[in-house]
């Protein structure tokens, strides 16, 4: 079922929208202009704040325990403090990537640590990985030989539903006793659905929603992997999505203007609907002692 267009949040304030995900104590969706190594903080009336934080990349950014956040920069997790910009990032964790491979998309583990996908920045297929920051801080390789990592929910079930975005299939993996994704089946075949699967989120009845980079909309599937209803997106490269708001029924769309080759009002604006069932609830990441 096709549903109508998604109506604008914001104007076009990113060149590359990426990573949303809401706040709840912040009251803020925290969204990411990626290859300008930016955060976005946008209010339900989008009302918007910028904040550089140092570093060519901005992957995504979650909420820590203790205070502040964890943002994945192009190889490495950085704290910030959004309520003093002029405070400059601390690095938590060097992801050891190869060089040429940086951070693309990611999410918080079950021990309260984060994924992170990678990607080389050529694509080259096989370069990438994801890498499991854990709560102490060390660094651990869970899955390997990716091409573009992107969307990554860890369900309630401790599964994680993953996107390999050139392979058109959600994975589900079971995690390991030693971290390590394992036993990968196919939970939902995109076949040739228009575009490209980038990233994804999950709501709480175990049904996702995946933006389809050059297909121009976003597609929920319920939690047996039946494609139930698309959003239209009247641009063509949105890029990932988050449920949150005050009752966690809005679904907010980050886009992208990245390489297109004419003007788009849209491209880099965040784009929201309203749907039936609610997000799952936010992780908050657990990662070593902020600093003081």
């Amino acid at each position: 079922m096709i549903a109508p267009l998604l109506t604008p949040l914001t104007p076009a304030l990113a060149h590359h929208g990426e990573g949303p995900v809401w706040d709840r104590g912040l009251d803020k969706l925290l969204w990411v202009d990626m290859l300008a190594g930016r955060v976005m903080q946008t209010t339900v009336d989008g009302t918007t704040q910028a904040a550089d934080i140092d570093d060519p990349v901005c992957a995504f950014i979650r909420p820590m325990t203790g205070g502040g956040h964890a943002v994945a920069g192009r190889d490495a997790i950085l704290h910030v403090d959004l309520g003093d910009p002029l405070r400059p990032p601390t690095v938590l964790a060097d992801l050891r990537l190869e060089p040429g491979v940086r951070s693309n998309d990611g999410a918080i583990a079950p021990d309260g640590g984060l994924y992170i996908g990678t990607m080389a920045d050529d694509s080259a297929v096989g370069a990438g990985s994801v890498v499991h920051v854990r709560p102490d801080l060390s660094v651990h390789t869970v899955l390997s030989d990716t091409t573009v990592s992107n969307g990554t929910c860890v369900m309630s079930d401790s599964s994680v539903l993953f996107i390999d975005s050139p392979r058109r299939a959600v994975l589900r993996y079971r995690i390991a006793s030693d971290g390590s994704w394992v036993e990968p089946e196919v939970a939902i075949d995109l076949g040739d659905w228009r575009g490209v699967p980038d990233g994804m989120c999950a709501d709480a009845e175990g049904g996702v929603w995946i933006a389809h980079w050059d297909g121009s909309a976003v597609v929920h599937y319920d939690a047996a992997g039946v494609l139930d209803l698309a959003l239209e997106v009247a641009t063509p490269r949105p890029t990932s999505c988050a449920l949150g708001g005050d009752d966690g029924r809005t679904l907010f769309v980050t886009t992208s203007a990245y390489e297109l080759t004419a003007p788009d009002p849209l491209a880099g604006a965040v784009l929201t609907a309203r749907v039936s069932v609610p997000g799952a609830p936010t992780a908050v990441a657990s990662l070593g002692s902020p600093p003081a």
